[in-house]
Order: C-alpha cells, then sequence, then structure tokens
C-alpha cells in the first residue's frame, strides 16, 4: 500500500511525473539506453535506498520496486488507462 500511495503523490507532481516518463521511454528505445538508465536508476536511486534500509535483502527489495515501479509508469503510458489520479490530501 505504500508504494502505490508513494507512486500516485510522485506521479501527481508534473515534473516528477515527467522525469519518470522519460526514463521509461528512454529504457525502452534501445539496448544501450536501457543499460544506461539502469546503471543510473541503480547508482542514483537503489544503492542508496539499499544502504538506508540496511537489510540483508536490501538490493533485491529495492530491484523489486524499482520493477513495480517501471511497470506500473510503462502501464499508465503506454495504455488507454486514465491519467495518474492526483493525491488527495486528508
Amino acid at each position: 500500500m505504500r508504494l502505490a500511495r508513494f507512486m500516485v503523490e510522485v506521479m501527481g507532481v508534473d515534473q516528477a511525473r515527467e522525469r519518470m516518463i522519460g526514463l521509461v521511454r528512454a529504457a525502452a528505445s534501445g539496448p544501450e539506453a536501457a543499460r544506461l538508465v539502469r546503471d543510473l536508476v541503480t547508482r542514483e536511486l537503489f544503492t542508496p535506498l539499499a544502504e538506508a534500509i540496511g537489510a540483508p535483502h536490501a538490493p533485491l527489495q529495492t530491484t523489486l520496486i524499482g520493477a513495480h515501479v517501471v511497470g506500473l509508469t510503462f502501464a499508465r503510458t503506454s495504455s488507454a488507462w486514465s491519467p495518474w489520479p492526483r493525491p488527495r490530501r486528508t
């Protein structure tokens, strides 16, 4: 549930949404681009996140989270699904 809430909040911010969509589209453009995006995301996001988590399987956990994020982004931007919902303020 926290991942879903995070995705809705991040994708509700125009600049963050455009960056995420750009990364996914770049990665989908070819094998070399996919490697470059994967290296960037691993270095800038997954490795620091895994270090912060500090659990024995943290690198695997961050990779699985990343796969979900990319999958959700790809599905929402490449299909006829409705636009990203705006987060509700509670």
